[in-house]
């Protein structure tokens, strides 16, 4: 680097001058014989403390160099005619310029982008020059073309007259800090958009942060300050000693709890909500606060109420529809799946088809009828499926153990899906054994009418014919007396 060379050779400088001055103080030795001035001695004895007072300066200077030099900040010095005369190495390495390289009155609008350089003119530079500092945010460009985001001071040094000698300037590379600052802002955007409730405390149960949504569910004026406000006053009492004497000890000691709370508005109003406690640190000193996600479930525990509403009613329903299903004077059955299996059977169906106390629910029909019953059985429900329609069976008989059949009307209805295709089948089966007898009784009643009818008239049709026949000789007798 060109200063180190230029250290290099003031310190060569300095050692020949004391060498020179050795020497000719020797030479005027052996000249006088010993015999010196007096004012030539008492000159060199000033020179010589001068001499040393210049090394220890030029010492010092080194020592602050490299301070500059191990410096992570930019440091740089230009004259007054805005040429840099000194970058340190962090700012010869983020421009790109080489350490053994000479700035040749490197212009300081080279170092900046534009809109910087504007504020370094019109802002930092007469700052500078009217209280001899000025700091603020600019921007440098690395040798790749990037802009860094620097915290930038820049200072005003005069000479020993008072007239302005040369400016300096300490750049921080901020990109790191930006782009935390940008995060948090983005989090906090975050937090203030989110319909939930979030908050922080100190662990002393002051709160110190409430966003937008915790402020309107909780009824607190944008005027007042949180602060104010403490944890154990934010909810009711059931939820206040979860909270105190659960929530918040299980989360100091896993860092997490989560349950089902409440939170009390300051206009009184009780909101269920959905809680997670933190316990976490913050800041540079790591301070433990406690932070919470509070969501409103009102909502929730009313559609949840209201399920619990519907389903004890759909088990009271179904309780009244068992009962009616079971007292039904009908055979109800559902059957589904390719093997027919029984989902419901009431008492009645059991009875029927020859099936005896043999059904039971998830067994299926050949499981549970006479295989000649079944073989039909199958054929009818697979109807069903295949065309999606009714199938009914009329006076169907059905042998029974003791060898007298029973007769059964059937009915096999689809039961369908959303989409239109069947899934079950329901079964109704209604006796018609007496209907079927009566009718069949009447039927041979009026079979023995009809019989004794046609006896009856041939016998009148005989005795008719018998009677005329006694007219006739009767007429026949009379007409020959």
């Amino acid at each position: 680097m060109s200063d180190d060379r230029t250290q290099r050779t003031r310190e060569e400088r300095i050692r020949q001058l004391v060498q020179q001055l050795a020497e000719t103080q020797a030479e005027l030795l052996a000249l006088t014989g010993g015999q010196v001035d007096e004012m030539v001695e008492e000159d060199t004895r000033h020179l010589i403390r001068d001499l040393a007072e210049y090394k220890r300066v030029e010492e010092e200077r080194a020592r602050l160099i490299a301070i500059l030099e191990a410096s992570p900040d930019m440091v740089s010095f230009s004259n007054m005619d805005g040429e840099v005369i000194y970058f340190n190495r962090t700012a010869r390495e983020i421009l790109g310029i080489p350490l053994d390289a000479e700035l040749h009155g490197f212009p300081i609008p080279k170092g900046h982008p534009d809109w910087a350089y504007e504020i370094l003119q019109r802002e930092a530079i007469p700052a500078a020059m009217a209280k001899g500092y000025w700091r603020g945010e600019t921007a440098v460009l690395s040798h790749d073309g990037r802009e860094i985001s620097v915290s930038q001071v820049v200072m005003l040094h005069r000479a020993p007259d008072g007239t302005p000698a040369y400016l300096s300037t300490v750049a921080r590379d901020i990109s790191e800090q930006k782009r935390a600052q940008a995060e948090l802002m983005r989090i906090a955007a975050i937090l203030e958009a989110t319909p939930d409730i979030v908050s922080s405390a100190t662990m002393d149960g002051q709160i110190i942060y409430c966003n937008r949504a915790g402020r309107r569910l909780l009824g607190i004026p944008d005027d007042v300050d949180v602060r104010t406000l403490r944890i154990p006053n934010m909810h009711p009492d059931w939820a206040r000693e979860l909270v105190l004497n659960v929530g918040i000890p299980v989360a100091i000691r896993d860092g997490l709890w989560q349950g089902e709370t409440a939170v009390r508005s300051l206009d009184g109003r009780d909101i269920p909500v959905s809680q997670v406690i933190i316990s976490h640190e913050v800041g540079p000193r790591g301070e433990r606060v406690l932070s919470t996600i509070a969501r409103d479930i009102t909502e929730q525990k009313r559609t949840q109420a209201e399920r619990e509403r519907l389903l004890e009613e759909s088990r009271r329903q179904r309780v009244v529809l068992e009962q009616l299903v079971a007292a039904a004077p009908v055979g109800i059955a559902v059957v589904s799946g390719p093997d027919h299996r029984y989902e419901l059977v009431n008492p009645r169906f059991q009875r029927s088809l020859g099936a005896g106390d043999r059904v039971m629910l998830g067994s299926s029909i050949v499981e549970t009828v006479p295989p000649v019953v079944a073989q039909a059985a199958r054929q009818w429900l697979n109807t069903v499926y295949e065309t999606g329609e009714t199938v009914s069976v009329r006076e169907y008989a059905v042998v029974g153990p003791s060898g007298e059949p029973t007769y059964w009307n059937l009915d096999h209805v689809p039961l369908c899906n959303a989409a239109g295709a069947v899934e079950r089948v329901l079964i109704l089966a209604n006796e018609v054994t007496e209907q079927v007898r009566a009718r069949r009784d009447v039927e041979r009643l009026a079979a023995e009418i009809k019989t004794h009818s046609q006896e009856l008239e041939k016998r009148v049709a005989q005795r008719t014919a018998e009677l005329r026949a006694s007219e006739a000789r009767f007429r026949a007798i009379f007409e020959e007396a």
